[in-house]
């Protein structure tokens, strides 16, 4: 499972670049009012996403943006999506207490990774859940409901389009 998430500052190769996706409403009073998500890029201002958003709406991974430079050292900003990737993404957010390692959560995760989910942490307690687009996504949401009966999580759809 991803742990962390590179900050604006780290380096990355060549053709990967950081994008700044905004965060709608931010992400509570004191929450950032974008989020950095590390892309590929493809040339003629567009690029792929690399992990699914913690805290933006409405992207997966492998979707193709369009994005441009606001200028200086400041990441590119987002300007529209032009190819969905069929990808899905739900976020998690794990009850006070809880954490990916905590032995009642890993049964569920374990079977999310069965079901083909990917999963990001960014912690102490967001959770994205990346569906493939052949992953039975009502399978997801079943299993990512049972941990919220057991106060575990709370669950919410990001992005449940496939295109």
């Amino acid at each position: 499972m991803k742990r962390r998430t590179p900050s604006a500052e780290e380096e990355t190769s060549e053709s990967e670049v950081q994008l700044a996706i905004p965060v709608e409403g931010g992400a509570g009073p004191e929450g950032p009012e974008v989020e950095l998500i590390e892309a590929e890029s493809l040339g003629s201002d567009r690029y792929r996403l690399l992990r699914p958003p913690f805290l933006a709406y409405g992207l997966s991974r492998d979707d193709v943006v369009r994005a441009s430079s606001p200028g200086g050292e400041a990441p590119l900003r987002l300007e529209g999506v032009e190819r969905k990737s069929g990808r899905r993404t739900l976020r998690a957010a794990l009850d006070p207490g809880v954490t990916v390692e905590d032995r009642s959560l890993v049964p569920h995760l374990q079977r999310l990774r069965a079901l083909g989910c990917e999963l990001a942490a960014l912690p102490p307690s967001v959770l994205a859940v990346d569906a493939p687009e052949e992953v039975d996504l009502g399978a997801v949401v079943e299993e990512l409901s049972r941990a919220g009966g057991e106060n575990l999580l709370v669950f919410e759809w990001v992005d449940p389009r496939r295109s």
